[in-house]
C-alpha cells in the first residue's frame, strides 16, 4: 500500500515541485496542488526521506478507507460492495431512486473540487464523513450507481 501526504517547502503554499525539494528522492508523483500544499503519494521511505530535507509532510493515513461508525470499506479492494455489510446496502429495489453517494477525494476536501464536481454533475455535497469523503446527492444520479 502506498502512502498519501500533502507537502510543502517551509515558505507559503504554491505548486511543489519535488526536484526542488528533494532531487535525490524517488518514488514520490504529485497528484494535486492544493493551498495546504501539493498531495503527494509514495512509500513511506520515501516520504520519510522527503521529511528529511525539510520539507513539511504531513501524513494522510488510511485515504483508501472510508470508515462509518462500525463499518470499513477499502476503495482499493477488487469488490468494494462485498466490504459493505448485507443490512447496511441500499435495497436492489431502490437503487435506481436512491439519491445519496459516498465520493471518496484524494485528500481533503477544498472548495475547488466541490464546487468543480458539483458543477458537473449538479450535485449537492451534504457532509463530511471522514478525511477524505463526503456525502453527496443528486437526482441526475440516479439509476448511474
Amino acid at each position: 500500500m502506498t502512502d498519501k501526504a500533502i507537502v510543502r517547502l517551509p515558505r507559503p503554499p504554491g505548486a511543489f515541485g519535488l526536484e526542488e525539494a528533494a532531487p535525490g528522492v524517488a518514488g514520490l508523483e504529485v497528484q494535486h496542488d492544493t493551498p495546504a500544499g501539493s498531495i503527494v503519494r509514495g512509500d513511506r521511505a520515501a516520504l520519510d526521506a522527503l521529511a528529511a530535507t525539510g520539507t513539511r509532510v504531513k501524513l494522510l493515513p488510511d485515504t483508501n478507507l472510508i470508515r462509518i461508525y462500525d463499518h470499513v470499506i477499502d476503495v482499493e479492494a477488487g469488490d468494494v460492495l462485498d466490504e459493505v455489510p448485507t443490512r447496511a446496502r441500499v435495497p436492489r429495489a431502490g437503487r435506481a431512486d436512491w439519491p445519496h453517494f459516498l465520493v471518496q477525494l484524494d485528500g481533503p476536501p477544498i472548495p475547488e473540487w466541490i464546487d468543480a464536481i458539483e458543477a458537473c454533475a449538479a450535485i449537492d455535497f451534504s457532509d463530511q464523513v471522514a478525511s477524505a469523503v463526503v456525502i453527496a446527492s443528486s437526482a441526475s444520479l440516479r439509476g448511474w450507481a
